[in-house]
């Protein structure tokens, strides 16, 4: 993609980001909101939700959830509701984003892996249907953010498959720390339209038109247990979970459907 077509999706996704937090006219995104709920199937009496005058499109696209399962401390939990497009062990530093695609994790992260540890990774895409918040799967310590402006592509599978590394082009957040079982990153994908990346602990913004690539080392890490919330997509997107311990194998999860504090793996069982 070439420059022009990066500004493009970068200023169409802020421009439609300033329309979905409009606050009038009411009856306009009253009705389009509830096209959006018939058109994609969604249970609106599950989410903290309700019509009235002042409300935006945006705020009821990141909507919360009324009840937020209590995730199994002895496990790793799905942080999102979605579906793993893929998940498996890290070989040469290559995660299959999905089928028939590959991409370095350094590219991915601007980081390198050790050649003597094992990885293993999931890859969680968010529809436009699903809940946009997402947590923590596990207990976690937080070190650093790494913030990477890029393109804002959507991340849809069958998208993601015609264009190869979207995801290392892509906006994107990294957040690396440790937790009980050794070091994790999460990386978080921004997707075209809106494109913006909200965090409950900082206040790092992504697609901000003077924005540049930035890197936060926090001076004491940010503490978050297991099911606590890490922060929102203001619009599809996806997760990706890499753990410096192999655990999932390539064919285990691919295409399930999950939801927020779903089990994907127990180590006492």
């Amino acid at each position: 993609m070439n420059p022009k077509q990066h500004n493009y999706t970068n200023a169409f996704s802020r421009i439609t980001g300033r329309l979905a937090r409009l606050k009038s006219p009411y009856f306009i995104i009253k009705l389009f909101i509830k096209w959006y709920i018939n058109h994609y199937k969604i249970d609106i009496d599950l989410y903290r939700f309700k019509f009235e005058k002042g409300i935006t499109f945006n705020e009821f696209f990141v909507r919360q959830k009324k009840h937020i399962p209590e995730f199994d401390k002895y496990s790793i939990c799905s942080p999102a509701d979605g579906k793993i497009v893929s998940s498996g062990t890290i070989n040469n530093g290559l995660i299959l984003p999905v089928k028939g695609q590959s991409l370095k994790f350094e590219d991915l992260t601007d980081e390198k892996l050790l050649e003597q540890k094992q990885y293993s990774y999931y890859n969680i895409y968010l529809s436009p249907a699903d809940y946009h918040r997402f947590h923590a799967p596990f207990d976690m310590e937080i070190e650093k953010l790494k913030y990477f402006k890029g393109k804002l592509m959507s991340v849809n599978p069958k998208i993601v498959k015609k264009h190869e590394n979207l995801y290392c082009n892509n906006e994107r957040v990294v957040l690396k720390g440790k937790w009980e079982r050794g070091v994790f990153w999460m990386i978080l994908v921004g997707a075209f339209n809106v494109g913006d990346i909200e965090l409950k602990f900082c206040n790092i913004r992504t697609n901000r038109k003077n924005a540049n690539s930035e890197e936060i080392v926090f001076q004491k890490p940010v503490v978050l247990d297991a099911g606590k919330e890490v922060g929102k997509f203001n619009f599809g997107s996806t997760v990706i979970l890499v753990l410096d311990i192999e655990l999932f194998t390539s064919t285990q999860f691919s295409g399930k459907i999950v939801k927020i504090g779903n089990i994907l793996k127990n180590f006492i069982q």
